[in-house]
């Protein structure tokens, strides 16, 4: 196999699961996928996870026990909360990446204006990190037993970025790592720069990576 067609089969198994356990919009991230074939046993497999795991902030909001919002009620109806520096950076984000060659990472980040702290933003990142060794399995249609980093974070705006303060970490790596800091620096009109740190592990990461807009 020749490294383009190695590459390029790394990048559709990485995408297949993020798929799995982050939803369809992945899709749109990396390589595109021939046109006018069967489906492949990736493709079937993400699509029926994909139908399984409509996970959204409404989950890790509940899990953290904060309110969650009530359909057509206006919070604090009659005071509307004073613009911040980032608020054009609320809404969900998305972005893959692989680090080294031998890992690949994709990561959905929900950034909202903190309801019980109206000049601060919260924060609800997934990060989900494989090693390369894993993504023939995913290719054949086996999906490896990995869990997404997920935290609750609090974040202000200082010095051109948001600056996150972890709240509580929730979902760990299979080696015990835990997302412990974020920010998050604007990059152009619909991307951002997410960086970010692991801890409570014996080999603990750091990262950054670019994301794109995927909802408001």
């Amino acid at each position: 196999m020749n490294p383009k067609t190695k590459q390029k089969l790394f990048w559709i198994a990485g995408i297949a699961l993020a798929v799995l356990y982050f939803g369809h919009s992945f899709i749109r991230f990396g390589p595109p996928l021939p046109q006018g074939r069967p489906a492949s046993p990736v493709q079937t497999a993400a699509a029926n996870a994909a139908g399984e795991r409509a996970a959204t902030g409404n989950d890790m909001r509940a899990r953290n026990g904060m309110p969650l919002p009530v359909p057509g009620a206006a919070p604090n109806a009659g005071v509307p909360p004073q613009p911040l520096p980032f608020d054009n950076l609320l809404g969900t984000w998305q972005g893959l990446a692989t680090f080294s060659g031998s890992t690949f990472c994709g990561m959905k980040l929900e950034l909202r204006r903190k309801q019980d702290a109206p000049d601060k933003y919260a924060g609800f990142p997934e990060l989900l990190c494989t090693p390369a060794s894993a993504m023939g399995g995913v290719a054949r249609g086996k999906v490896p037993q990995v869990s997404p980093m997920s935290a609750v974070f609090t974040g202000s705006a200082g010095d051109g970025a948001i600056i996150f303060t972890l709240d509580k970490a929730l979902g760990t790596s299979a080696e015990g790592c835990s997302l412990s800091t974020l920010s998050v620096t604007p990059f152009g009109t619909d991307e951002i720069a997410a960086e970010w740190s692991e801890g409570g592990c014996d080999h603990p990461q750091h990262g950054q990576m670019m994301l794109k807009r995927s909802g408001k």
